[in-house]
């Protein structure tokens, strides 16, 4: 069973419905709880050595990695973080200096945006198992703002993405720096109708959202913003630049769609330096994802992006926090 099927399957039990509490569960980049008047927003998410990340990575950088994917949620439902706790197995890499390290990786993320770590559990992992660094995060909707859902989109809606694709392998899935100025901002202004953190690639997250949405979607092939590492994988692997950028994954940009009559006012009011780019929109031929050519023919998109082999490991990207 892949990740994809296991999610489903877990949806289908109810796993976590049926409290008063719980606003949205399973299947978004975070479930939505409801305490007293208050909404606030929930998230985890885990990284382990030889999935996410290879044995030469420092150990500041997996401590970074595991509290930045979870910030990356947090802005993709558009939720100001508020704590966080990390549950830390160290097995291999391993050792207290390692330890150490990836304690100075989360609190050097948890400095840049706001999300203290403020408990947790460390451990040993048994002989031979890798490290495992799990993270929790809760966030609140300041300003006015609502929740941001992967089920917001509708058809004939602008579809855009921050910044570059593509070329995580080269290390930017441990570099990469979570929108949430850009989350905050497009969910205190009302201008996000469907969003999702870019993690499993390009190609399968606007699946996700076309999924949630019962919409579809057409990407201006031209239009994909590739980086320089996704030119510069393509050069070893024999697949395109613009496959990379489709489905490497573990970008952590934001993608989302808005109504057509805001799309003037977001591009004119994009409040930081970031590259925006609008890719394409959304149709009403629900679940059918193509590339529109620059001469304006239409084809499959022919690329998934990750996912986990859950039967038999692997190596890849993080993976959005959809259970």
């Amino acid at each position: 069973m892949g990740e994809l099927a296991l999610i489903e399957w877990i949806r289908g039990h109810a796993i976590g419905a049926g409290a008063g509490e719980v606003v949205v569960g399973p299947g978004d980049d975070a479930a939505i709880l409801r305490i007293g008047a208050e909404l606030v927003a929930f998230a985890t998410d885990a990284v382990v050595a030889g999935i996410h990340f290879g044995p030469g990575a420092a150990g500041s950088a997996v401590g970074w990695k595991a509290l930045a994917a979870n910030v990356s949620d947090l802005a993709a439902v558009g939720a100001e973080p508020v704590a966080s706790v990390a549950a830390v197995a160290l097995g291999t890499p391993g050792g207290d200096e390692y330890g150490r390290a990836v304690y100075e990786g989360l609190a050097a993320c948890a400095a840049e945006f706001g999300c203290p770590v403020v408990g947790g559990d460390v451990s040993a992992a048994p002989e031979g198992a890798a490290t495992v660094v799990s993270v929790s995060v809760i966030g609140r909707f300041a300003g006015g703002a609502r929740p941001v859902l992967r089920s917001g989109a509708a058809p004939g809606q602008p579809v855009y993405v921050t910044g570059e694709l593509g070329g995580s392998g080269l290390g930017r899935h441990m570099e990469f720096r979570p929108r949430l100025a850009e989350g905050l901002w497009l969910a205190r202004e009302g201008l996000a109708a469907a969003m999702i953190d870019v993690s499993d690639g390009l190609a399968a997250d606007i699946a996700h959202i076309c999924r949630e949405s019962g919409v579809g979607a057409v990407i201006d092939e031209g239009a994909v913003p590739v980086s320089a590492a996704a030119r510069e994988a393509a050069e070893e692997s024999g697949r395109t630049a613009l496959e990379h950028a489709l489905a490497d994954g573990e970008d952590f940009e934001l993608l989302f769609t808005v109504a057509p009559g805001d799309a003037a006012g977001l591009e004119s009011g994009w409040p930081t330096d970031l590259r925006l780019t609008r890719l394409g929109e959304t149709t009403d031929r629900a679940g059918e994802i193509v590339l529109r050519t620059a001469a304006g023919g239409e084809g499959p998109i022919g690329v998934g992006g990750y996912e986990h082999g859950l039967g038999g490991g692997g190596a890849g990207g993080a993976g959005g926090s959809g259970a």
